[in-house]
């Protein structure tokens, strides 16, 4: 070979592994390219409020990159806005991907919003962050909120002074911790926050949402006087709402001045019948405060192009269901399309046939209902929160494992389970989610420690049941709910007086919670100690407990 065609052929070979090297660095700087166009272009467009291309463009971001922080943020914003409990895992996954504090505190406040009692993650995070950051004003400020769902409105004011105290330019605590002041059976004390709350109302941030508790306060004490200024001073207020006028209505009604009221009534009925989305709230108002008579005579009078509106065949559907009038329902339901919100009048139709006693088309209905969200996640959610409000227990079931098998990372969808099975008593069907629980993270003691013990009390795969009681007691032997467990565990392998001496370990208050209480009765019971017993098991059987608990410590002396 000539020295010429050596050097083409070095430059061919050269040529090709600049290619190659060009395609192997080069497609990840396209991804990352690419990757950063679709964050810009949802951050964009989450900026102008155009909330389905933002999500578009921040799936696409997370189909280049599934850790982008930017990417599960932006979708966890949007989650939120609409009310959808994903929120909770895209939170989830943020404190995965950056755990600092105030990505800890956003997981905790979103859980607050979308679970339900204890609240679990909101306790974990707060729980962890008292220990680590109790100098933080946060910390306590979240904490509030978390005592204030758990019915505790004396701890919460505390936290919530404690947290004034750590920063007391933040004038939501000072606010907060005013309104819990109102409800204190000390006049003095009361006074001070119903004072606070006049002083804060002079401010134009605080204005309105001071006005509305300052109405509140003086209906709840039925003085409905006191109520009327606090009212008219609100309905005047710049950042009044619609609701705002409802209330005030609500206000004259109690006041007993007809003549005011009627003239309140029709300026809100006027300002209602020319939007659709306040046509609906005027309905409902005059469904729980007037009649259905005065509602549909609303209604029929709305001009054409309101009247068309999806809000306002709602409001036809909500004086229907108000009624209970099932066939009515079902025919002005009829023939009507509903476009995107197809799936909605299809579910209100199944509704309205399981009312009527007609299973067969309920059904039929419904898997139409379901069929027509074509897959969509956020079409499924409303469907299930019709069916949770119908009090459709079967459907709400069905429809939850439905979704879990189209998204199955979903993972609040197994939460909305938990609570749904705890809700009807339905063992096994909380056994079949703790089992998915337990096995996708073996770190989830809870959810081993509820698969073992709905194993016990079901009687299935019962040696497996024992050994995770033991192995999760191994890892958490200070935890009273897996020490109690693994005792009912060693008394079913006939080791009670073993199991007996694992529960005496804890602290007495601890053996008083009902969950405890139950296996420690059942075990003194079991051990002769009869007069111990009883006390523990009447606690046990006069709290929420699923029918084998009740069972197990209605026949602990047999």
């Amino acid at each position: 070979m000539s020295r010429k065609h050596i050097a083409v052929a070095v430059l061919a070979g050269a040529g090709v592994c600049a290619v190659l090297l060009a395609w192997f660095y080069g497609k990840p700087a396209y991804r990352k390219h690419q990757e950063q166009q679709a964050i810009a272009a949802a951050k964009a467009a989450f900026e102008r409020r155009d909330f389905g291309a933002a999500s578009v463009a921040a799936r696409k971001a997370l189909q280049y990159n599934p850790a982008n922080l930017q990417a599960c943020q932006v979708m966890a914003q949007l989650a939120e806005l609409a009310g959808a409990p994903q929120a909770l895992e895209w939170h989830r996954k943020i404190v995965e991907l950056n755990p600092t504090l105030e990505s800890k505190f956003r997981l905790a406040s979103c859980a607050l919003k979308f679970e339900a009692m204890p609240f679990p993650t909101a306790s974990k995070v707060l729980a962890e962050a008292m220990s680590t950051a109790s100098n933080n004003a946060v910390t306590h400020a979240l904490s509030a909120e978390l005592a204030l769902r758990m019915s505790k409105p004396g701890e919460a004011a505390k936290l919530f002074e404690t947290a004034q105290q750590l920063d007391p330019a933040n004038e939501g605590y000072r606010f907060n911790l005013a309104v819990l002041r109102l409800e204190s059976p000390d006049p003095k004390i009361a006074a001070e926050a119903r004072q606070t709350l006049e002083t804060m109302r002079a401010g134009a941030r605080w204005k309105e949402t001071a006005l509305r508790w300052l109405v509140a306060e003086r209906l709840k004490r039925d003085d409905a006087a006191g109520a009327r200024q606090w009212s008219e001073e609100l309905i005047a207020a710049p950042q009044r709402t619609f609701e705002d006028q409802l209330l005030h209505l609500r206000v004259l009604k109690r006041t007993g001045d007809t003549q005011a009221f009627e003239q309140a009534r029709a300026t809100t009925e006027r300002e209602a019948s020319t939007n659709a989305a306040q046509a609906y709230l005027y309905t409902t108002w005059n469904l729980e405060n007037l009649n259905r008579e005065s509602a549909l005579k609303f209604l029929e009078s709305l001009p054409a192009d309101v009247r068309s509106s999806q809000f306002v065949a709602m409001a036809f559907v909500e004086c229907y269901v108000h009624a209970k009038d099932w066939p009515g329902l079902e025919e002005f339901l009829q023939d009507k399309k509903w476009g995107e919100r197809e799936y909605m009048r299809l579910a209100l139709l199944s509704r309205a046939a399981a009312e009527q006693g007609n299973d067969r088309a309920a059904d039929t209905r419904w898997r139409s209902a379901v069929r027509e969200t074509g897959g969509s996640l956020a079409d499924m959610v409303n469907l299930l929160g019709l069916a949770k409000a119908a009090g459709r227990d079967s459907a709400t079931e069905e429809l939850l494992w439905h979704i879990y098998q189209k998204f199955p990372r979903e993972k609040w969808i197994l939460l909305e389970l938990d609570r749904h099975y705890a809700r009807t008593g339905n063992t096994r069907g909380l056994h079949r989610v703790y089992s998915i629980l337990g096995l996708a993270d073996t770190n989830n003691l809870v959810a081993l420690n509820n698969l073992a013990a709905t194993a016990l009390l079901l009687s299935l795969d019962v040696e497996k049941a024992h050994t995770i009681a033991r192995d999760i007691y191994t890892r958490c032997p200070t935890n009273p709910t897996i020490a109690s467990t693994y005792a009912f565990s060693l008394h079913r392998q006939g080791h009670t007086a073993e199991g007996l001496e694992i529960l005496e370990k804890l602290e007495p208050a601890a053996r008083e919670k009902p969950p405890v209480a139950l296996y420690y009765g059942v075990l003194l019971a079991k051990s002769g100690k009869t007069n111990q017993a009883q006390p523990y098991l009447k606690t046990a059987t006069e709290s929420p407990c699923l029918p084998e608990e009740r069972a197990l410590a209605e026949n602990a002396f047999n």
